[in-house]
C-alpha cells in the first residue's frame, strides 16, 4: 500500500506541474503578465522543463512552436504510468506499448488539429482578400509543402490559386487525421489483447 500511495502522490504532482506549465505558456502570450513577479516565478518553475523541448528544431515551423505539445504529452504519459502503478501495483507490456502508441498519436493529432485550424483561418482570410504578410506568408509556404504531393498528382502542369492549394491541404489534413484515428483505435484494441 505504501508503494501505491507514493505513485498516486507522484501522479498528482505531475498533473499539477503540467497545469502550471500550461499557465506558464498562456502567460507568454500576455507580455505584462509574463514579466510580472508571478510570471517570473512561473518561469523559474516551468522553463527548465519546457526549454528542453524548445531546442528540438523539427518542433518549430517558422514562428509556430509545437514543443509544448510534446512537453504536455510526456507529462500526461508519466502521470498515467504513475496512476496505473498506484491502481494495480504493476505495469504490463501491453499498457506500456499502448501508452507509447497513444503518446505518439496524441502529439501527431494535436499538431494536425492546430494545422487544420490554421488552414480554416487561412481560407477565411483568403476569402476576405487579406494579404499574406508576416506570419501568414510563412504559413503559405508550409501549405505549399503539404499540398504539393496531391497537387502534382492531379494538377501537375496547372497553376492553382492559394485558395485552391489551401483547400487541398485542408482536405488532406482532415483525411490524415480521420484515417489516423481509426488506425490508432484498432491498433490499441490489438495491443490490449497482448496477455503480458
Amino acid at each position: 500500500n505504501i508503494v501505491r500511495a507514493i505513485f498516486s502522490s507522484l501522479a498528482t504532482v505531475v498533473s499539477i506541474y503540467s497545469s502550471l506549465c500550461l499557465v506558464r505558456i498562456f502567460l507568454t502570450w500576455i507580455p505584462q503578465a509574463n514579466y510580472s513577479k508571478f510570471g517570473q516565478f512561473m518561469s523559474a518553475i516551468c522553463d527548465p522543463y519546457l526549454n528542453i523541448f524548445s531546442r528540438v528544431r523539427f518542433l518549430r515551423i517558422g514562428m509556430i512552436d509545437f514543443s509544448p505539445i510534446l512537453a504536455f504529452a510526456l507529462l500526461s504519459a508519466l502521470a498515467s504510468v504513475f496512476a496505473k502503478i498506484a491502481q494495480t501495483g504493476s505495469l504490463s507490456f501491453a499498457f506500456i506499448l499502448s501508452m507509447l502508441v497513444s503518446l505518439i498519436w496524441n502529439i501527431f493529432a494535436s499538431i494536425l488539429i492546430i494545422l487544420i485550424i490554421m488552414l480554416i483561418i487561412r481560407l477565411i482570410l483568403l476569402a476576405t482578400n487579406k494579404n499574406s504578410v508576416g506570419f501568414w506568408s510563412q504559413v503559405d509556404g508550409m501549405i505549399y509543402k503539404i499540398a504539393s504531393p496531391i497537387k502534382n498528382l492531379f494538377w501537375k502542369n496547372k497553376f492553382l490559386s492559394m485558395t485552391g492549394t489551401t483547400a487541398i491541404a485542408l482536405v488532406e489534413s482532415i483525411l490524415i487525421y480521420a484515417v489516423g484515428r481509426v488506425a490508432i483505435y484498432y491498433l490499441l484494441v490489438l495491443i490490449r489483447l497482448i496477455p503480458f
